[in-house]
Formats: C-alpha cells, sequence, structure tokens
C-alpha cells in the first residue's frame, strides 16, 4: 500500500488531516473540493469565507456571502425592533446576534494541487484550533466544510461509535427524508 492509501472509498465525503504550518496555515489537496459542493474555484483564485464556531466542534467555514446575507437580514431586524437592553440577553434573537459576531473572515487560495488558507487568530488564541505544529482534521460534505483540532474530533467520533442508539437514530434521520 502507498503512502497515504489507507482510506475506505469516500463517496459523500472527505475526512483530511492536516498539519498547521508555521505561518498558522492549513493546505488541504483539491479533493476536497469534490467534497464541498461550493469549493469548484479553478486554481489561482480566491474563495471569500467567513468562519465561525461549528455547531458539533471546531470551525465551520462558508461562503462569505451566506454570511453576509444573513448578517444584512438581522440587521434590517435590528433596525425596525431598535437596540437591544439588558433585559433581552436572554432572547433567541440575542443568540444570534452573539453567533453573527463570533465570526472570521478567512480566505482560501486555490492552489495547483491544494487549497490553503491562515487560521484566524482569535481561533488559534481561544484553542478552537491548534497554532503551529498541531494536528487538524478538516471534514467536507455537501455545504459543510468543518476544521477541526484532531483530539476534539476523534473524541466526538468515538462518543458517537459508542452510542449505538444515537447511530440507530441517524439513520432513521437520513432514511425518512
Amino acid at each position: 500500500m502507498a503512502r497515504g492509501d489507507h482510506k475506505v472509498e469516500e463517496a459523500f465525503g472527505r475526512f483530511l488531516v492536516a498539519t498547521v504550518d508555521i505561518q498558522q496555515r492549513v493546505r488541504v489537496p483539491l479533493e476536497l473540493g469534490k467534497a464541498v459542493s461550493w469549493l469548484n474555484a479553478s486554481p489561482g483564485a480566491v474563495v471569500e469565507c467567513a468562519a465561525s464556531p461549528g455547531s458539533a466542534g471546531g470551525i465551520r467555514l462558508e461562503p462569505l456571502g451566506n454570511w453576509q446575507a444573513r448578517h444584512e437580514r438581522f440587521e434590517t431586524a435590528l433596525q425596525r425592533r431598535g437596540n437591544p437592553t439588558s433585559l433581552d440577553a436572554a432572547e433567541n434573537w440575542v443568540e444570534l446576534a452573539r453567533l453573527l459576531v463570533t465570526t472570521w473572515r478567512v480566505t482560501i487560495n486555490v492552489e495547483e494541487t491544494r487549497y490553503s488558507f491562515t487560521i484566524p487568530e482569535p481561533v488559534r488564541r481561544t484553542q478552537l484550533l491548534p497554532s503551529a505544529k498541531g494536528t487538524v482534521v478538516v471534514f467536507g460534505f455537501g455545504e459543510i466544510f468543518e476544521i477541526w483540532e484532531a483530539a476534539a474530533w476523534f473524541s466526538r467520533v468515538r462518543t458517537l461509535k459508542g452510542n449505538p442508539g444515537a447511530i440507530a437514530d441517524a439513520f432513521d434521520d437520513i432514511e425518512a427524508l
């Protein structure tokens, strides 16, 4: 078996392991574009993204335009409603405000054989993802593009694997669609 050929076929998604380089960049093969529907740019292009905490862990990247549309929608609603008061702190729409402001711009450079992007400094400082020489897992699936600290990813996967009821529920969910 050739070096790196340890994968079982991944027809619907991609799981990649990468090391953060000394410039805080992550570089992953172009094969990730086969799994992430919006990541289909040609070499030499740049893809502007918004990164925010992932719902299950790590961070999630999405096209910047998607985030901007939600942000503009929220700002329009906020203009109608008016500025929040301290009594609003527990409201669902304030939770949305927290999510929208906990976002960082990320530029993905499309190179000849790989994608390259820098992990935002606040993400490293808060230890959502590691700094230089740390290991990350990159997960691509449909519109989902996530980057996880490797140990957190495997902890999450082990938890799921150890819960046959959750696996059965997940199959029920997707088969019911």
